[in-house]
């Protein structure tokens, strides 16, 4: 609607610049000395009326260019709007730090898959990821340490899974995966793998390479019946029982 508004109001100024031409056409030529002297009082009237049809259209003008300069700082403003409201949507569905889906977001998830595991008898594993000594790892070289390794998990160690498994940042120092329509077997072969992957691994800090913690995980496979919630439950309980590592690995 306010782009349609401003693009008549466009035509409404470059209508009013045709008109305002002709107007002043007209008044140079009732002013022309040539014409009979009876004509005068007609041609004072005429100039006079033209005279005023020229302030007018001047008026005109003016705010006809005030309502497209407002037209456009509302434009500007809308846009800002909505990135705005599109920054603050997506913060409450992606974590800052890594890019990935927060907690809330994997929760419903987890929700979604459930339902479908229920309705077509799918299989469905849950994998709960605690980085081993990230606290210590923070406390000795500084946050921004334990923010670095943190996003080379989310870019290089959950890459590494299928695209169809969700992976987000469920705490601090804590990672969630969903692998649906998977058993227990493949869905620790994808753990151990990621676990493997990371042996030897460095990230650049300061001029110095740190090397990347390792990480444990609870393993859980969905339970015929069972609720999204019982299920996270079970899955937080193991991942309780081998939190400190170092590589543990517990299917539950």
């Amino acid at each position: 609607l306010q782009a349609k508004l401003a693009q008549q109001v466009s035509e409404a100024i470059t209508h009013n610049k045709e008109v305002d031409a002709l107007i002043k056409t007209n008044l140079m030529n009732l002013q022309q000395p040539s014409l009979a002297d009876n004509l005068d009082d007609l041609k004072s009237m005429l100039i006079s009326g033209l005279e005023e049809l020229v302030q007018g259209q001047k008026v005109l003008r003016e705010n006809l260019l005030n309502t497209q300069n407002y037209l456009k700082e509302v434009e500007q403003d809308r846009r800002a709007l909505q990135e705005a409201l599109g920054k603050a949507r997506k913060s409450k569905l992606v974590d800052g730090l890594t890019g990935l889906p927060n907690r809330g977001v994997f929760i419903k998830q987890l929700d979604a898959e459930v339902a479908r595991a229920r309705r077509y008898g799918f299989d469905l594993a849950v994998a709960l990821m605690a980085l081993d000594g990230l606290s210590a790892l923070a406390g000795k070289f500084g946050s921004a340490a334990g923010d670095l390794v943190i996003q080379y998990y989310a870019t290089q160690v959950l890459s590494q899974f299928r695209g169809y498994d969700m992976a987000a940042r469920s705490g601090a120092d804590e990672f969630a995966v969903l692998f649906p329509n998977t058993q227990r077997e493949g869905a620790l072969r994808a753990v151990k793998k990621a676990q493997k992957s990371l042996r030897g691994a460095v990230v650049q800090y300061r001029g110095q390479d740190l090397a990347v913690p390792g990480f444990s995980c609870a393993l859980t496979l969905y339970s015929p019946g069972e609720t999204p919630d019982t299920l996270m439950r079970r899955a937080q309980f193991g991942m309780d029982q081998i939190r400190g590592g170092p590589n543990k690995l517990l299917a539950v």
